[in-house]
């Protein structure tokens, strides 16, 4: 698959955060009311969703192993001075399996996008309160 194609499947995607604080579907390039008052409450202003699931997309990597790589991920997550949230990224047309994924908030942009890097992602969702969420674009 090109750069092109992948792109075009991350716009489509839908990125969904499920906790009692916060339930609500994520889409890159559109403002999200509902995630912009709980950064406000929560004090923070930025964001980033994230995953360690199948690293740059090649679909070579088990459940199993994608979802270790999610916890060694969130163990790296939890000794930071951020909020973590479980969420899914969800393709809506169903021709991809959703990946396990974390909303972040409180992380700068370049620590996300090391993140996407170290765990060998395409790309991230990056987002700051009351700006449209934005695809970053984290391979060489």
């Amino acid at each position: 698959m090109t750069k092109e194609q992948h792109i075009e499947n991350y716009l489509k995607a839908e990125y969904q955060v499920f906790d009692k604080e916060l339930t609500t579907s994520i889409k890159i390039g559109i403002n999200n009311p509902q995630l912009n008052s709980f950064l406000k409450a929560s004090n923070h202003n930025t964001w980033a969703f994230i995953t360690a699931w199948n690293p740059y997309s090649l679909n070579e990597t088990t459940d199993t192993e994608n979802h270790s790589r999610n916890q060694t991920l969130l163990e790296d997550l939890n000794v930071q001075d951020i909020q973590v949230i479980s969420g899914k990224g969800i393709d809506p047309s169903g021709e991809y399996s959703g990946e396990d994924s974390f909303l972040i908030t409180g992380i700068s942009r370049d620590d996300a996008i090391q993140l996407g890097q170290k765990y060998q992602q395409n790309a991230i969702v990056f987002g700051e309160i009351y700006k449209n969420p934005e695809l970053i674009w984290t391979r060489d």
